[in-house]
């Protein structure tokens, strides 16, 4: 199999708290989100360049992290603030929330499909995703750990003011 690099690029993807009256105004529009957290109802994410990261209130970035070119096609992507573990056995989970509270990071879920693999997020944490992910397989304390990279979207970035709000334009293919 091909080996993908990735080459840092200076924009970055970052997830915002929506409380308070701040203007993001020009910077880009962004769209709302649910999050599975009771405190926040939902939170504003995009991708923003370099002057516009700057620009922000800063006490506002609940995540933040670089996007990256892909050399095998030149694509975008970014890693969000989610990642997953494997543990190696079932009796494994006391040592992953201990390390998850160690690291201020979230056990958000796990699959019953998949019983030992758990997704965790890392809004609380002062690391990114692939730092996460790096920092829990280092440890040999788990099987598998990798961050949950997704492609850059343009139409995260949609321009228009009322674009979350136009949900009947979404077609789904139903």
């Amino acid at each position: 199999s091909q080996k993908v690099f990735l080459i840092p690029q200076e924009r970055r993807y970052v997830l915002l708290d929506n409380t308070g009256q701040d203007n993001y105004s020009t910077v880009i529009q962004l769209r709302k989100i649910g999050i599975n957290k009771p405190q926040r109802d939902t939170v504003y994410y995009g991708i923003l360049n370099k002057h516009d990261f700057e620009a922000l209130n800063q006490s506002k970035i609940l995540y933040s992290a670089p996007t990256y070119k892909q050399t095998i096609d030149s694509k975008e992507v970014f890693v969000s603030h989610f990642f997953y573990v494997k543990l190696k056995n079932s009796s494994d989970f006391n040592l992953l929330n201990e390390f998850a509270l160690q690291n201020k990071v979230t056990i958000e879920y796990h699959s019953d499909y998949l019983p030992l693999w758990y997704v965790l997020s890392c809004i609380n944490s002062h690391k990114n995703a692939l730092e996460m992910a790096n920092l829990f397989y280092e440890s040999g304390l788990f099987e598998v750990a990798e961050p949950d990279f997704w492609q850059a979207d343009e139409t995260l970035s949609a321009t228009d003011p009322l674009f979350a709000q136009q949900w009947n334009l979404q077609n789904t293919g139903q």
